[in-house]
């Protein structure tokens, strides 16, 4: 049972390395990844369970790379596949909650530590709960209000402001998955995407 178990949480660890890859790679072409870390041991903490570590931050001499915790993994992405989520784009008060697939799963986790290392590495403006009202899309407004209802009742671990962007972003990526949009260039510009490309025309 124990070598069953790891084998699959080292495969599910292999397959979002995958997708990180992949992402990476699309959103720096000149400038990919070069280390994806994997390790058989519990994270120091679940929001550094699978993260971007900048070379300033890295240990032993390290470059910068993505890392990847597998010891439980299975229970996360399980706990992950069960929730249920809201989709915003359909209506004002939408009632369509689904339950993510595994490559959601997968592909929101890519989308958000990619995100963090163009929050490092790229000079972008960053979404907060403010931009609510000088976004004109409405979409936008209800996925930036969403999130920060939740960040409200369960707050991140780690800096906010960076957690608040990132989880902006993978909850944008995963609803375009869902509703087809899996061209990788297309989620790359995604993950790139600014408040300023949204903002309200000035009247």
């Amino acid at each position: 049972m124990e070598k069953k178990l790891k084998l699959v949480e080292e495969t599910t660890a292999m397959l979002i390395a995958d997708r990180i890859a992949g992402l990476d790679k699309e959103v720096f072409s000149e400038n990919p990844i070069k280390k994806i870390i994997i390790l058989r041991m519990q994270p120091p903490s679940e929001a550094k369970r699978i993260a971007y570590i900048p070379e300033e931050e890295a240990v032993s001499n390290e470059p910068e790379h993505y890392v990847i915790h597998n010891y439980g993994l299975k229970k996360i992405i399980d706990q992950e596949c069960r929730k249920r989520v809201i989709l915003l784009s359909e209506s004002e008060r939408s009632k369509d909650f689904i339950k993510m697939t595994l490559e959601e799963v997968f592909i929101g986790i890519a989308a958000h530590e990619v995100r963090h290392r163009v929050q490092h590495l790229l000079p972008i403006e960053w979404f907060s709960p403010e931009h609510a009202r000088t976004i004109d899309d409405p979409y936008f407004r209800r996925l930036i209000e969403f999130r920060r209802i939740i960040f409200t009742s369960h707050p991140p671990e780690g800096n906010y402001q960076r957690e608040f962007d990132a989880k902006v972003i993978e909850n944008l990526v995963v609803e375009k998955w869902h509703y087809g949009e899996k061209s990788h260039s297309r989620i790359a510009e995604l993950i790139k995407l600014e408040p300023k490309h949204l903002a309200k025309a000035e009247e």
